[in-house]
Order: structure tokens, then C-alpha cells, then sequence
């Protein structure tokens, strides 16, 4: 339905976070609309999330992380953020 509508289709050959997470750091999309958190662990840049009916989102740079005042104790805020959910196996909750 998608290139019947004339929109670029990329087919992931393994799981879509990563693919998408790839794309985000490669800078070929600008940005990555998922209700799934966890693409900011995987590297993306930009996510839109938590989309509502009249198209009202959320949107996260993962630069902001690092501003996270409980994540500030630590040299590389990101790189323990993905280390903890690795480690707890959840999803990250983002309000």
C-alpha cells in the first residue's frame, strides 16, 4: 500500500528497531515516529512518539537525554541508559 502510494518502502532484514536506529545515525531519515522508546538506546536521534488522534506527539532528541538530571552522575548518560535496559530487559518509560 505504501509504494502504491508512492512513498520509499526499505524492508528490514532483521529487527525494524535496529534497521531504524541504523537510518536515524546513517542521517538518512530525519526522524522516527514509534511508540517504541527503546530506538533511543539503539541510537536514533530523533524520535516522535505518543501520537494522539488530532496528530499532537512528543518529540525526543536524543541529545536531551544527557540533560537528564539522574543521569548526569554518569561520563556517558546514553551508554548506561542501554547497559540498565539491557539489564532489566524493559522497555524505557518515556513521559
Amino acid at each position: 500500500m505504501c509504494k502504491k502510494m508512492g512513498f520509499q518502502v526499505i524492508i528490514s532484514p532483521y529487527e525494524a528497531d535496529a534497521q531504524l536506529a541504523f537510518l536515524s545515525r546513517e542521517g538518512v531519515v530525519d526522524g522516527i515516529l514509534s511508540e517504541d522508546s527503546d530506538l533511543l538506546v539503539f541510537g536514533t536521534k530523533t524520535l516522535i512518539t505518543k501520537m494522539d488522534d488530532g496528530g499532537i506527539c512528543k518529540r525526543i532528541e536524543r541529545e536531551s537525554v544527557k540533560k537528564v538530571d539522574s543521569l548526569k552522575i554518569f561520563s556517558d548518560p546514553i551508554r548506561w541508559l542501554r547497559y540498565a535496559c539491557i539489564m532489566q530487559g524493559q522497555k524505557i518509560s518515556v513521559k
